[in-house]
């Protein structure tokens, strides 16, 4: 607790010795979107188990610093998705106490790893993926964001949503000004990447959290982000992959 104190105190002196930071100019936030999947399992004459991963970046165009996250959205294909098989987290317990051992262990779904820029430094941040309490016939997932050196941790509420048309699923994750440090503008998110592959048992057999989709649209299995910025802007990504899947 003292070393993050020291860490909070050396990055405030960081702040007041650059001076009153001018407000920065609107950034130009450019956004890409990578989709991976792994084949885990491949059950005769059933869906196939796999893992997901899913990596975005953030860069402002002009060298500067990307513009604050405020909303973002991921759509995917029409997979399989078990999450009712997995215990769920509560929210409320987590926010009040922001350490992965606030949910069961089989709850949680994946790990990932962020960068935040605080426009002084770009600190890492380690990502935990936890099954949620349904709401309104929607699933949760709850990400705790948990930076390398600053001692304050953060909790965020993400919904998945069935979709009808082009995508199966959509995700949706709403994130609140963050703010680190005074003087210093609201922390960015410069990239963003989530690995998902949980399976658990049930009545004796493995269940996995995500299962592919049983056919494959031309052109492969499609992705599509959105993303909202604080200073008003939006901005779109697409990428897809192959609908063969190779085993590791």
């Amino acid at each position: 607790m003292r070393r993050g104190r020291k860490t909070v105190l050396a990055l405030s002196a960081l702040a007041l010795a650059a001076g009153a930071l001018a407000a920065p100019a609107q950034a130009a936030n450019s956004q890409s979107l990578d989709a991976a999947v792994r084949l885990v399992n491949q059950p005769r004459g059933k869906p196939w188990t796999i893992g997901l991963q899913l990596t975005t970046q953030i860069t402002d165009t002009a060298g500067g610093h990307p513009a604050p996250l405020r909303h973002m959205e991921m759509s995917f294909p029409r997979a399989t998705v078990n999450a009712r098989a997995f215990p769920s987290c509560s929210l409320a317990k987590l926010r009040r106490n922001p350490v992965p051992q606030s949910c069961p262990r089989k709850s949680l779904l994946g790990k990932g790893s962020a960068l935040a820029d605080a426009t002084i430094l770009t600190e890492p941040v380690t990502l935990y993926m936890f099954n949620g309490q349904r709401k309104g016939g929607k699933i949760h997932f709850y990400f705790l964001a948990a930076p390398l050196h600053i001692s304050q941790k953060f909790v965020f509420d993400a919904t998945l949503a069935r979709q009808h048309g082009t995508f199966g699923w959509k995700l949706s994750m709403d994130i609140p000004p963050i703010h680190v440090l005074t003087n210093v503008p609201d922390v960015a998110i410069a990239k963003f990447s989530v690995t998902v592959g949980a399976s658990t048992r049930v009545r004796g057999r493995t269940v996995p959290l995500l299962q592919a989709p049983t056919s494959c649209p031309a052109g492969g299995w499609r992705f599509h982000g959105l993303f909202v910025y604080g200073d008003g802007s939006r901005g779109t990504t697409d990428t897809k992959i192959d609908c063969v899947l190779h085993s590791s």
